[in-house]
């Protein structure tokens, strides 16, 4: 399962809205970087791939593959405070170590 905040949610459709793709799901990723090994990515997606695990948060349609989901099953994102101003804020149950700044996490 991965859930949004409120605020996470109010961020994300006032994007959707920005860039006219209000009919887009949230598709959330995994990739290699920062100093914990791996970095989470949010993009917007037209629609869901036929082997993705669908999630519904906050009134939004959350997406994610396979191979991702094992390393973020449980997570929460949220909005607010991070230690480089405002952004989406991670809470993963599945990550064993997270860098002081809390961007990468490392399984």
């Amino acid at each position: 399962m991965i859930s949004l905040s409120h605020r996470a949610a109010a961020e994300i459709r006032a994007a959707k809205r920005a860039k006219g793709i209000e009919g887009f799901g949230l598709r959330v990723q995994v990739v290699g970087g920062g100093c914990e090994g791996f970095l989470y990515d949010l993009l917007f997606s037209e629609q869901a791939d036929p082997d993705d695990y669908v999630f519904q948060s906050e009134g939004l349609e959350v997406y994610v593959a396979p191979k991702t989901f094992a390393a973020i099953d449980g997570l929460t994102i949220d909005y607010g405070p991070t230690g480089y101003g405002e952004g989406f804020v991670f809470t993963n149950p599945r990550a064993r170590t997270r860098c002081s700044c809390g961007v990468s996490f490392g399984t």
